[in-house]
């Protein structure tokens, strides 16, 4: 009786288990070879350009940013780039909670939270100049997949044939995500790769570590119930 209630239990854990395994190969074959098939690069439209010098100095710059950021917050990092071709300065402030500010780096102009044009400016470098706009939405609390924490942002929504989408974070201008069609798909493959449902990852990665184990060690006690009943049916015999 002993060996069949652990058949049954072996063989119901292994029909399980079996679907996990199977989720977990096909979409892994899908992962590796994502560049290949799905997920393709998008790279700027806008030419690389180098950094002319700037029209403000660095005293000016920090007289504008205490006046816009207030004098209880302590400047940690200043960085001059190019965001949707034009150069501007990003300020990360330190205090109560962590502030930014684009300035011009021209005019001095303070430019965030960017506006609704400059955000659709510089999501435009990744489609084509005709791709017609099909929406752009203000989000007040966005969690990009690899950001510390949300964000304020603006979500640019294209209606190209592959329904390009670009989320910009509203303070600084930088991209949170870049979305297509083969990256959302890409994205459902690493989730149904990780189990990564309702925030469950972990919990789902571990149950499925535990039932391999399980199906490991009831393949070992049938194996040893089944040479005890050898052994007796020869002694029998």
């Amino acid at each position: 009786q002993s060996e069949v209630r652990v058949g049954k239990f072996h063989r119901i854990l292994g029909l399980v288990l079996f679907f996990l395994i199977f989720n977990s190969a096909l979409t892994g074959i899908f992962r590796a070879n994502a560049r290949g098939w799905y997920w393709k690069d998008k790279p700027s439209r806008l030419p690389e350009m180098s950094l002319e010098t700037p029209g403000i100095g660095v005293e000016r710059l920090f007289e504008i940013s205490r006046s816009v950021l207030k004098n209880e917050i302590q400047i940690s990092r200043v960085e001059l780039k190019r965001i949707g071709g034009i150069p501007v300065y990003l300020i990360e402030g330190q205090g109560k909670e962590r502030k930014y500010l684009l300035i011009h780096a021209h005019s001095g102009e303070a430019l965030s939270p960017i506006d609704e044009e400059f955000a659709i400016q510089i999501a435009r470098q990744f489609v084509s100049e005709q791709t017609p706009l099909v929406a752009a939405k203000p989000l007040e609390s966005y969690n990009a997949r690899k950001a510390a924490g949300a964000r304020p942002a603006y979500q640019i929504i294209f209606g190209d044939k592959p329904r390009t989408e670009v989320v910009l974070d509203r303070e600084t201008g930088d991209v949170l995500e870049l979305l297509d069609n083969g990256r959302r798909f890409g994205l459902w493959v690493v989730k149904f790769h990780d189990l990564d449902f309702a925030g469950m990852s972990r919990n789902a990665l571990t149950i499925f570590g535990l039932g391999v184990i399980t199906l490991s060690l009831t393949g070992l006690v049938l194996t040893n119930l089944f040479a005890g009943l050898k052994k007796k049916e020869k002694s029998y015999s």
